[in-house]
């Protein structure tokens, strides 16, 4: 049972693996998970034979840690044929990826589970819950905060780079560890959503931009990430009905390198 890492042109030979352990992600996702995600990040196999039966994904973000910047992986894609489950797979494998980035001094990993029991035997701790909003009707919900000013435009590619600079300030403004933004990354997040029969929403009053949030149609119309700026929160969002939580889970690795505290955090779903 040995633990490969995949090289990039082989990256594409997971894609039956993934269909096979996460039916729930349409094709529409699995092609742009493939086609942005897939070509950069590192991917860990165990096979039998020439099969690949077992992965884990690392996903690479840059990321603000107090007053440095690092590249940190986000584990994804973890899953086991149904055939192989059971033998120990991803226990090698979730033990091989953490000896990995603990020996390149990464301060932090960090993934989203469906199940946080599966990861606490790794040491992995909840460091937030992220919520979803339900709107059940956003034409109605848009055009009473307009009435008040507010305006609301779909985002365009021409527009990732004025995302990333609001974005950046209202994060270093509030947060010692987060994701930083730039074009690229709101560039890949819009296709993300697309993918997801969605988009990035631009939030103006008078003008100006102040805000924005993800959102997507494939189960009624979600909100996910608002970020806006703190005295316009209550008007905006206020009214919406949260309607569950996705909990986010960190791995320290290197403590020594970790100068800030993991409760001033932020990070949304990212693949």
């Amino acid at each position: 049972m040995l633990v490969e890492k995949l090289q990039k042109k082989e990256h594409e030979l997971t894609r039956a693996l993934y269909e096979e352990c996460f039916p729930e992600d349409s094709g529409r996702f699995v092609d742009y998970y493939y086609s942005y995600k897939a070509t950069d990040n590192e991917i860990y196999v165990i096979r039998d034979g020439k099969k690949i039966v077992s992965m884990v994904h690392l996903n690479p973000y840059r990321m603000q840690v107090g007053s440095h910047v690092e590249t940190l992986h986000y584990i994804v894609a973890v899953g086991t044929a149904k055939a192989y489950r059971g033998r120990g797979f991803m226990d090698k494998l979730m033990s091989h990826v953490l000896d990995v980035m603990y020996d390149r001094g990464e301060s932090f990993t960090f993934l989203m589970p469906v199940s946080e029991g599966l990861y606490e035997k790794y040491d992995f701790v909840t460091v937030y819950r992220q919520s979803y909003y339900k709107v059940e009707h956003p034409v109605i919900w848009q055009r009473g905060l307009e009435e008040a000013g507010y305006s609301f435009r779909k985002a365009i590619e021409p527009d990732c780079a004025d995302l990333a600079k609001k974005a950046s300030a209202l994060l270093s403004r509030r947060y010692d560890i987060y994701a930083i933004r730039n074009a690229y990354y709101y560039e890949t997040l819009l296709e993300e959503q697309k993918a997801q029969r969605g988009g990035i929403m631009m939030i103006e009053h008078d003008d100006k931009l102040i805000g924005m949030y993800l959102y997507d149609r494939e189960e009624g119309f979600e909100i996910r990430e608002p970020l806006i700026e703190k005295k316009y929160e209550r008007t905006v969002f206020g009214a919406l009905q949260r309607c569950h939580q996705t909990n986010m889970m960190v791995r320290v690795l290197c403590r020594e390198n970790l100068s800030v505290p993991m409760k001033n955090l932020f990070l949304n779903e990212i693949v």
